[in-house]
């Protein structure tokens, strides 16, 4: 009787199976993490167009935090002082 061919045996079926699976894992994380880094340097959109609207909006908030907080009698710096207080 001639042997089973290698890509036939059931250990070897089954260690392509786990290799697929922890592929589809290592490209969601990955996918994660990318988006996670690009959010955290602020740069998520890609396109020009994408880019320049989110620099107007960001604009815009920045405008109505500054005005907030001149509503309120507080510093950029003191606000952000006494949130790292509160963690």
């Amino acid at each position: 009787m001639e042997p089973e061919p290698l890509i036939y045996r059931e250990e070897v079926t089954a260690i392509l199976g786990v290799l697929a699976d922890l592929n589809v894992h290592v490209r969601r994380i990955s996918q994660c993490a990318r988006r996670s880094s690009m959010a955290k340097k602020g740069w998520k959109k890609e396109t020009p167009e994408e880019r320049a609207q989110w620099q107007k909006n960001h604009d815009r908030l920045q405008r109505v935090l500054e005005r907030r907080l001149a509503q309120e009698g507080v510093t950029k710096e003191e606000a952000l002082r006494r949130l790292r207080a509160d963690e």
